[in-house]
């Protein structure tokens, strides 16, 4: 994979964690749980792509 695919996944994900955050301010008590799981799948892909965009950009292996 290369950087700008790496870029893409994390600006994604970036957005996708804005989304899932508002969500879950929003959410009744009871749907609070499974909106913060979606927050927490978010914050883990994007730390992940991030890393790895990381790594592409001073040429490490990711």
């Amino acid at each position: 994979m290369n950087a700008r695919f790496y870029k893409t996944k994390r600006n994604h994900h970036e957005h996708q964690l804005q989304i899932a955050r508002k969500a879950l301010d929003l959410a009744s008590t009871e749907d609070k749980p499974e909106y913060q799981k979606q927050v927490d799948h978010h914050e883990r892909e994007y730390a992940n792509y991030a890393k790895a965009y990381q790594g592409c950009i001073l040429g490490q292996k990711t």
